[in-house]
């Protein structure tokens, strides 16, 4: 979802979207209270908020998707939750620049997990696709590297200084 299609959300309507994603909707009469410690509010409150700016479509370099999926990953301000960080990494995937860092750490979290069978099934083919990914991507980084190596001036070289 983005912004380009005219979402026009309330807050309360997007955190109501954010808790029934996360299973913790309108609490039942009856059900006991579970008071959170500051930081676990302050958790919350910015998980919440890594949620309004992927729906808003204010996600456009991946680190949004990235934080969240670490979240989800820690358990932090949301319930931990392996698929939901997987489905954020997969994000990352689609949005960052190959020669970011978090799309190298995405696509390394995403071939563990099919090997794995952490927090999905097992799939070898999911797992070799991620993994050309990822060889594309080092391949991208290695290029960046040497063309900045390549720009810089040769320090043992002569330089000359005109007044």
């Amino acid at each position: 979802m983005s912004a380009g299609m005219g979402l026009n959300l309330s807050d309360a309507a997007l955190l109501e979207m954010f808790n029934a994603y996360n299973g913790c909707g309108k609490r039942q009469v009856g059900a006991s209270k579970t008071c959170l410690s500051p930081h676990s509010v302050h958790d919350y409150l910015r998980a919440f908020s890594l949620y309004k700016q992927i729906v808003f479509g204010h996600c456009r370099n991946g680190q949004v998707f990235h934080r969240l999926a670490q979240m989800y990953e820690k358990g932090q301000g949301v319930a931990q939750d392996m698929q939901k960080a997987l489905s954020c990494y997969q994000g990352v995937v689609q949005v960052a620049v190959k020669t970011q860092w978090i799309y190298i750490h995405a696509l390394t979290k995403l071939i563990a997990a099919y090997e794995m069978g952490d927090g999905v099934a097992k799939d070898t083919q999911k797992a070799l696709h991620y993994q050309s990914k990822l060889e594309e991507a080092k391949l991208e980084v290695t290029k960046s590297y040497l063309r900045l190596y390549l720009k810089k001036p040769n320090p043992k070289a002569k330089r000359r200084l005109s007044f």
